[in-house]
């Protein structure tokens, strides 16, 4: 449950037994509310028994046989809404003059500062969020060696 005390701070009373981590407590009820849910459909979440192959025998060697193709390529459509399928050195064409437009991707001719600048809007992002962000994943966005 998500409580409220005098001076306007959330916390929750609900946590893992098995973690040692006591998150920092946010100030925005409404992730407050969000982290409960999660807490509780975790919680109540039961192990589904595996089922069988959910392909029939023919589809499943037409898979494996597309899988051996080398002069085509599968991928999603729009947003994941279908398939395509493709020629390889037409489908590498097209991505070569998407990636090749200035108006669309610019050239990194110095990559040690673009990892720095990078890290630099991180690290920005992370002292405004200070309190709601927990050490270790502070330490896991920052990489330490683009110096």
């Amino acid at each position: 449950a998500v409580v409220s005390t005098q001076s306007g701070h959330y916390g929750r009373v609900i946590k893992s037994s098995k973690s040692k981590y006591d998150a920092p407590i946010s100030k925005n009820l409404a992730l407050e509310l969000f982290l409960q849910k999660i807490d509780e459909e975790i919680k109540n979440h039961k192990e589904k028994k595996v089922l069988g192959d959910n392909l029939t025998k023919e589809e499943r060697q037409a898979l494996q046989e597309m899988k051996s193709w080398k002069t085509t390529i599968i991928r999603p459509y729009d947003k994941g809404v279908g398939f395509i399928i493709d020629d390889i050195e037409s489908y590498k064409s097209r991505i070569l003059k998407e990636i090749s437009n200035p108006a669309n991707y610019s050239i990194v001719t110095d990559p040690a500062n673009a990892i720095n600048e990078i890290n630099s809007r991180i690290q920005a992002w992370m002292t405004e969020y200070n309190d709601q962000i927990s050490p270790k994943l502070q330490e896991w966005m920052i990489d330490k060696n683009a110096d």
